[in-house]
């Protein structure tokens, strides 16, 4: 399976999900995505003036198209279903389909499967809540089973008091 192109179709998730650390797509800048002058077959191909991925989603009948561009100046462009957005607008539109991208590691790259494996318990949960988007409730969540256990003790009194 070596050479097979599997970390290249990797980059291309994280391109067009917004990633903005080049190094994670194992480049130093961006404009290190668009081909140069490469020789071919027939000779040279010429060289592309941007890189463009573009990821289309379906859910049901309704189709989304998320576009994320480079040009040979290295400045980004995003698009939803055709229609430049701000970065921001993006990770948002991407956030509301379940695409949490501010969360680190929601692909675990090839250099990081150690740095997972060996992680301790606790790490590991945090890792977990972080990927999955849970963390955003855990205060919530604290505070409801907090009223959980106080009720608990009222109805544990009640029932004290009324056998008694």
């Amino acid at each position: 399976m070596n050479g097979t192109g599997k970390s290249n179709i990797i980059d291309a998730f994280l391109y067009v999900l917004g990633e903005n650390r080049a190094h994670n797509l194992r480049i130093r800048r961006y404009v290190d995505l668009i081909r140069v002058n490469a020789a071919s077959a027939e000779g040279s191909t010429p060289a592309a003036k941007s890189c463009v991925v573009k990821l289309k989603l379906r859910k049901g009948t309704d189709t989304l198209l998320f576009e994320r561009s480079t040009n040979s100046d290295g400045l980004s462009t995003y698009k939803m279903d055709g229609m430049t957005i701000s970065f921001n607008q993006y990770l948002e539109d991407l956030r509301v389909i379940g695409a949490n991208t501010a969360v680190q590691n929601y692909f675990i790259l090839q250099g990081n499967i150690q740095d997972v494996a060996s992680m301790s318990d606790k790490a590991m949960t945090i890792f977990l809540e972080r990927i999955s988007g849970s963390i955003e409730y855990k205060k919530e969540h604290e505070r409801y089973m907090k009223l959980h256990s106080e009720a608990v003790e009222v109805v544990l009194r009640n029932e004290q008091q009324r056998i008694a």
